[in-house]
């Protein structure tokens, strides 16, 4: 009976100690307890330091040429401004082409959309497209359905009208509609009209030349355009504030013609009454002036008017004179005489057989006013104009060399103008 205890004190020690191995170990003090959660604290704060600083290398070092772009691109605008074309003039110093101020009328479609300002709150969108469409459609004579179209682009700039009257511009500042903005721009017009149409040319909407002098001088007359560069927030509102770069633009140079305007008109009054006259497709008149070659006049008919050349046929925009190829006619008689007179076959006062007719390739040729007599002097056929005669010097001075002094005088080659579109002719080898 004594020795039961004990045992049960065995047992028990032996069930607590192997409870014992059994349960994870608890900490024993406060302390344990504080240290651990610093520790862990501490470790989340390095995780956190750790990707915060990954991202500004990746934003400041690795990606920071992308970032600063796309910075640029949110903020920056650059506006630009318009040179003003230079003048062309005949050689009194009468204008022939000009530019005068125009109104261009713009918007904005971002105050079409509803939008939402930086501390959230939103804001509806400044005005109906159709409405602010339909009033400006008369003004600006296009279809009010176009207008919306444009209004409603996803885009920060959209033209509206370009290069109208100035009392339009004023007409739509004075509506004061949200959106809509009005600009000076130059725009080209030709106070002569149709005179020298087709040497002066015409220039594009962007001002660019696009036919005849004002294209062969583009670069002379169009200046150098300046840029305006400035910053706005995202909703459209100018950062006073921020730095303004300024480019001034350059104005073109004037260009002088050697045209003389008073005989340009007779010209072109010439060619259009030999046009009636023949009923022919087209005429073209130049005059020169023999002791310079300056051009005094060059008119081509049909004509246009630069300033209204929507209704015009394309075709009456050629200068014909430089790049219609055709034949030289008795200019080449001349021609052919001084080739001769320049080998020393013959003198002003030389005979040369002509006959009532000569036959070359099978194809006999005859003087519209005979001479009526079996030899004439160089002099004589000149002055006459005569086809035989002519022919008989010609066939003197051989193919080869014919040839050789042809391509002396210019023929098969450009004059060297530089006009748009001149042609070399035609002259066939010998």
């Amino acid at each position: 009976m004594t020795r039961q205890p004990p045992r049960r004190a065995a047992s028990l020690s032996l069930g607590a100690r192997l409870r014992g191995r059994g349960a994870r170990r608890v900490p024993r003090t406060v302390a344990e307890i504080s240290v651990r959660r610093i520790r862990w604290t501490l470790a989340i704060c390095l995780l956190l330091v750790g990707l915060a600083a990954a991202k500004l290398v990746e934003i400041q070092v690795i990606n920071a040429e992308s970032y600063a772009e796309s910075s640029v691109r949110q903020r920056a605008r650059t506006v630009e401004l318009p040179a003003v074309r230079g003048r062309i003039y005949d050689r009194d110093g009468e204008v022939l082409a000009t530019s005068v101020d125009s109104a261009t009328v713009y918007a904005d479609p971002r105050a079409f959309r509803p939008s939402t300002t930086s501390d959230g709150e939103s804001l509806p969108a400044a005005a109906d497209t159709g409405a602010v469409a339909a009033e400006l459609a008369p003004l600006l004579g296009t279809e009010a359905q176009v207008l919306v179209e444009r209004l409603e682009r996803d885009s920060h700039f959209v033209y509206l009208g370009r290069q109208l009257d100035w009392d339009v511009g004023e007409e739509v500042t004075a509506r004061e509609l949200p959106g809509i903005g009005v600009l000076t721009e130059p725009s080209r017009v030709y106070p002569a009209g149709p005179l020298a149409a087709q040497v002066l040319g015409f220039t594009g909407i962007d001002g660019e030349g696009l036919q005849g002098l004002e294209s062969r001088y583009d670069d002379v007359l169009a200046g150098r355009a300046g840029m305006l560069g400035l910053e706005r927030a995202p909703g459209g509102l100018e950062i006073a504030s921020a730095t303004r770069e300024l480019s001034p633009p350059q104005p073109g140079t004037d260009l002088v013609l050697t045209l003389d305007r008073q005989i340009q008109e007779a010209a072109e009054h010439a060619a259009a009454g030999a046009m009636e006259e023949h009923d022919a497709n087209g005429a073209g008149v130049v005059v020169l002036d023999v002791g310079t070659g300056d051009v005094l006049a060059m008119a081509s008919t049909p004509g246009f008017d630069p300033n209204d050349r929507g209704q015009a046929d394309g075709s009456a925009w050629t200068n014909r004179v430089v790049t219609d190829v055709f034949e030289p006619g008795s200019t080449q008689k001349a021609l052919t005489m001084a080739a001769a007179i320049e080998e020393g076959l013959i003198t002003a006062g030389s005979q040369v057989e002509v006959g009532d007719a000569v036959t070359v390739s099978g194809k006999t040729f005859r003087d519209v006013h005979p001479l009526g007599e079996d030899s004439a002097s160089a002099a004589e056929i000149l002055e006459r104009s005569s086809n035989v005669g002519t022919i008989r010097v010609a066939q003197q001075l051989g193919e080869e060399r014919l040839e050789s002094y042809l391509r002396a005088f210019g023929y098969g080659a450009t004059t060297g103008s530089g006009f748009p579109g001149e042609s070399a002719g035609l002259l066939m080898p010998a």
